[in-house]
């Protein structure tokens, strides 16, 4: 019978005003969480800010430009279809810094697919940072992998360019 008694009483009061202290440093501290991610740079805009700087077209771009070498991986670059029907491109690459005195810390490059008569089907232009040591020292190799999709299965994806168009060094 006691504990049918006890079913019946009110709670305190105290109770309710913890419960309404709780909700709202629980509200602050979400608002809080939410304000961080908000004004933290996206992912674009913090490789935007690490390529700030670089070297575009011009006499001292085209110099440095001839000792890049980028080229394709063939044997990783695949194709797959995806729900929406069309094809995704996963394409592999790597580049080679050929210059003896330059450590490159920030590329830019505009990755074309061609069909047979080397018209564009779709571009893509991404922002390469070297992860492993922040830079691509002289004769080091640094692999590339870039994601395409929204092919369609009748598109003839015959090659793969890559041209750099932007170069920060060190």
């Amino acid at each position: 019978m006691e504990s049918l008694e006890n079913f019946n009483k009110k709670p305190e009061k105290g109770s309710k005003a913890a419960f309404w202290i709780v909700a709202v440093i629980g509200v602050l501290v979400v608002a809080g969480i939410i304000a961080f991610l908000f004004t933290r740079p996206t992912t674009r805009e913090y490789q935007q800010q690490m390529i700030e700087g670089a070297l575009r077209e011009g006499p001292e771009f085209d110099a440095i430009n001839k000792r890049i070498a980028v080229e394709n991986d063939e044997g990783k670059t695949s194709q797959s279809p995806t729900a929406m029907g069309t094809i995704q491109m996963s394409i592999w690459g790597r580049i080679r810094n050929l210059s003896t005195d330059k450590t490159i810390t920030g590329l830019e490059i505009k990755v074309t697919v061609v069909d047979l008569s080397e018209k564009p089907i779709k571009e893509k232009t991404v922002i390469v940072i070297p992860q492993q040591q922040a830079s691509l020292s002289p004769t080091e190799v640094m692999p590339v992998h870039i994601i395409m999709d929204g092919f369609q299965p009748t598109d003839n994806r015959a090659n793969i360019h890559w041209k750099v168009t932007a170069i920060k060094v060190q």
